[in-house]
């Protein structure tokens, strides 16, 4: 079948209209070893971890239609500025501006460290996936799988100086223009306008627009950028540097490499993962980076490779939550629901459609993450009161679709809950933004209502003197203050409390405050003070 912008009341193309790039909302900073990191996190707390790596001369809008989707599939996502980009900064003026690629590994190993992340499952390309290779090979306990879009790409600056023929070399002028001072130079004059060039030359086919480049070229107004950018490929060439010769900084070393990798041409190493590794490889040329990682292949290519490595390392314990989230459809031309269902499919989500809203309520729902696309115009109930019936239910997050729209209808629908209300035409970036923005909602929600209900469960396994005791722990008072309450000993209150601790699973008292919290248990306070 095939979608025509009129069947999905879509905008037009690209070429045809400006579009304002699609971005992150806020970043976050934090101290990791030598530099203060700035990163992107979306996804919920507690979930396996994906750390997406960029690549130059790009930066993490490289991965802004990815994210969303890892995050919708159950991964709490981090995307870091490398250093010399964006906000990332050295802590010192006095540290050596090495773009050595193990010193890139040590940032975002330190960076693990400082959000207390023990082990995640690392993805990049370019830089991002030489990153990668080096932390599973120096820090394989840290790398629980690994995507490297570009290869493997751990460099030997031995075979590095091994000469390639003619057209093998004019594919890396810009390292040997780097070489010189003149280089340096002109990369720092001419950053935007060398990135751009290096963008239309090594993705050819991608016709990126200004404010696509512009939303990336921010990063390279880093104080440190032109620094790194020249360090690291002199230092590919080999090129004479004393700080590289003198420095005790964990680096690679050829006895180290020849344990774990083969060599093989234009001086790099193939990695030979051991036997039962979850390390696993997206490959692509090095020619054709994928730059618009946004792109609907790529993005699922990403995603089913992290989720099926995350699946695969996760031995002998509890297995990951992997269920698919669901896009439910309720509109009555059955054109939309064919060429949304065919959009959605694009980004691996799976569609269930309706023609009514009476076929939506009667549909028996399966326990998955879900987002409800609601055209506001149906034969019988219309979609506003659709959602107000919805809503006395455990119903998923609503993305509202019209050509009818009015103001006051889309006010009503936002101050219900509804994620966005999107009028036809739209593009079909606006609506997968908001159906990705609400799986991750539902999947909060749904985490939410789960642990709420485990809770509810454990505080019914209370005696009726264990749930009087309970609300006099929770506010703080002294086993003396609550005996005195419930007019019985202070030993008995200490049994009573050892139990409730037991019962509901609490490690220690704050624990047990929360729960009480999550439960809307009242705080007591004590009629008899303490003296």
């Amino acid at each position: 079948m095939t979608v025509t912008a009129a069947q999905l009341g879509l905008a037009g193309s690209a070429k045809a209209q400006s579009r304002k790039a699609a971005s992150f909302d806020s970043l976050k900073q934090i101290d990791a070893g030598a530099v203060n990191v700035g990163y992107v996190e979306t996804g919920a707390a507690g979930r396996p971890v994906v750390i997406l790596l960029h690549g130059w001369p790009y930066d993490i809008h490289s991965f802004v239609e990815v994210a969303p989707l890892l995050a919708a599939a159950g991964y709490r996502v981090l995307i870091p500025y490398l250093r010399g980009y964006g906000t990332t900064r050295f802590l010192s003026n006095e540290t050596f501006r090495n773009g050595q690629p193990s010193a890139i590994a040590v940032d975002i190993v330190a960076l693990m460290d400082a959000l207390r992340i023990e082990k995640a499952t690392l993805a990049g390309f370019d830089w991002g996936a030489r990153t990668a290779n080096i932390i599973a090979a120096l820090w394989p306990d840290r790398c629980k799988a690994m995507v490297s879009v570009s290869g493997y790409l751990i460099g030997s600056q031995e075979l590095g100086k091994m000469p390639l023929p003619p057209k093998a070399e004019l594919e890396w002028w810009y390292q040997y223009y780097f070489a010189t001072e003149r280089g340096r130079a002109g990369y720092d004059k001419y950053r935007h306008d060398f990135a751009k060039l290096i963008w239309q030359l090594a993705s050819p086919k991608w016709n990126f627009d200004d404010a696509t480049f512009d939303r990336s070229a921010q990063a390279f107004d880093n104080p440190d950028h032109v620094a790194i950018t020249v360090h690291n490929y002199r230092w590919r060439l080999a090129r004479r540097c004393q700080w590289c010769a003198a420095s005790g900084s964990r680096r690679l070393r050829e006895e180290i490499l020849g344990q774990v990798f083969a060599p093989a041409d234009h001086g790099r190493y193939r990695a030979q993962p051991a036997a039962g590794s979850a390390t696993g490889i997206c490959t692509g040329s090095r020619r054709r980076r994928p730059s618009l990682i946004g792109i609907a292949a790529f993005r699922s290519i990403m995603v089913d490779r992290i989720r099926r490595l995350e699946d695969a390392g996760d031995r002998g314990g509890r297995r990951l939550d992997t269920q698919d989230p669901i896009v439910f459809i309720v509109d009555d031309d059955q054109r939309i629901r064919e060429a949304l269902s065919t959009l959605l499919s694009t980004y691996d989500l799976r569609a269930v459609t309706f023609g009514s809203a009476a076929e939506y309520l009667a549909y028996s729902k399966p326990d998955a993450p879900a987002c409800l696309i609601l055209d506001v115009q149906l034969p019988d109930i219309n979609g506003p009161d659709l959602q107000s019936r919805a809503g006395q239910e455990d119903q998923p997050q609503i993305v509202f679709i019209t050509g009818h729209g009015d103001i006051p209808t889309s006010v009503r629908a936002i101050k219900a809950g509804a994620v966005d209300f999107l009028t036809k035409p739209f593009r079909p970036e606006a609506l997968m933004r908001a159906v990705l923005s609400a799986i991750v909602k539902d999947r909060d929600a749904r985490s939410k209502r789960a642990e709420l209900a485990k809770l509810r469960e454990r505080l019914s396994s209370l005696t009726p003197r264990e749930r009087e005791v309970l609300p006099l722990v929770v506010s703080g008072l002294l086993n003396k203050q609550a005996a005195a309450e419930l007019g019985i000993s202070e030993n008995t209150i200490q049994i009573h409390r050892a139990k409730i601790m037991e019962k509901m699973g609490a490690g220690s008292l704050a624990e047990l405050v929360r729960m009480a919290a999550a439960l809307e248990i009242p705080i007591t306070r004590s009629r008899h003070p303490h003296r």
